[in-house]
């Protein structure tokens, strides 16, 4: 009993660091141009490559884990759990367009931007959080995530040219 408390400790710091990880590399991100003497270009890039992935695998984490923390206990209600994530994404969602409203207007408020990223994530990964208690779920998705690796550089070529048509 005490050496599952002891690795569930170390789990939660080592979420906790690659949590500070993310914050430092988002703040850098997103205040380089301000205290930099140079055009920090490559510095605000290399962060962006760094942080937002590490933010959404850190979501899938740590819903993963939040869910499994729930299950373990003799009585739970899976829809009920499903519901309370899917309805926190929805808020997070809707906090994304008023923050876009707010920041760049009207015009540019559907636009994707990070937090509506974050909970389309959040709603995609709710239907296979049951799979993930199973140890062949966890491998599948660690197969299916690092697949990702393999198929992006495949889209590279027609999202930069979306990406120059949209400028």
């Amino acid at each position: 009993m005490a050496n599952d408390k002891k690795i569930a400790s170390y789990r939660y710091r080592f979420v906790d660091a690659l949590r500070g990880l993310a914050i430092v590399l988002m703040v850098i991100n997103h205040t380089a141009r301000y205290w930099l003497s140079f055009h920090p270009n490559q510095l605000i890039y290399f962060t962006m490559i760094f942080s937002g992935p590490l933010f959404l695998f850190l979501v899938g984490f740590s819903l993963a884990l939040s869910y499994r923390q729930k299950t373990e206990r003799q009585y739970f209600n899976h829809f009920k759990i499903i519901k309370k994530y899917f309805w926190r994404a929805i808020g997070l969602m809707i906090i994304g367009y008023v923050l876009s409203l707010a920041l760049y207007g009207p015009a540019e408020m559907f636009r994707g931007r990070v937090l509506q990223s974050i909970a389309w994530c959040i709603i995609l990964l709710l239907p296979w959080l049951k799979w993930t208690r199973t140890a062949a779920g966890r491998i599948s998705g660690l197969i299916f995530s690092l697949s990702w690796l393999f198929i992006l550089p495949l889209f590279f070529a027609p999202l930069r040219s979306w990406v120059e048509a949209s400028r």
